[in-house]
């Protein structure tokens, strides 16, 4: 029975809005539900990467600790190496000196004793 009355229409119709209104809502709420699904998957994802880069950012910087020992160790010894470098060559330059002056003595000595 369809009535064209007042009421009943508005009746109707509030109901028809209603219902309308309701898919929307409804089918508004599914799409943020899978929404959340979504973002709340990222979120896990993007944890799980911050949790290894932090993880490789310990190792990391614990290896690069580690070189700067190396190198600073390295650089003592190359240190002492090049002093002792050093040492050694003035004593064999003193020791030439010392050679080549006993040789001009000695060649002194036999001009001075042959003539």
């Amino acid at each position: 029975m369809i009535f064209f009355n007042g009421t009943l229409f508005f009746s109707w119709y509030s109901f028809l809005q209603t219902n309308t209104r309701l898919t929307q809502i409804s089918e508004l709420s599914r799409e943020l539900k899978a929404k959340l699904v979504a973002k709340e998957s990222e979120l896990d994802s993007s944890t799980e990467e911050l949790r290894s880069l932090r993880q490789e950012h310990v190792t990391t910087r614990s290896d690069a600790e580690g070189m700067l020992r190396v190198m600073s160790t390295l650089e003592s010894q190359l240190t002492e190496y090049a002093t002792r470098e050093e040492s050694t060559m003035s004593i064999a330059r003193e020791a030439k000196e010392k050679v080549e002056q006993a040789m001009l003595e000695r060649d002194q000595a036999v001009v001075s004793c042959c003539c």
